[in-house]
């Protein structure tokens, strides 16, 4: 899950992508996965990374 959130936060790869990355068969079971462990799904998790270095880039 930890390589994901990277993946996710500095990369544009789709969830297949990183699922497959990941060693993961399914971005389904990924994203399952990853929710049970953050808390918040992979894509509102890429949204906040996203955001949070748009702001550290503007500081």
């Amino acid at each position: 899950i930890q390589r994901a959130r990277q993946l996710l936060a500095e990369t544009n790869l789709s969830m297949q992508e990183i699922a497959e990355a990941c060693g993961y068969t399914s971005y389904t079971y990924l994203g399952n996965v990853f929710k049970k462990e953050t808390g918040i799904s992979p894509g509102r998790y890429r949204k906040q990374a996203q955001a949070h270095r748009i702001g550290q880039m503007g500081s």
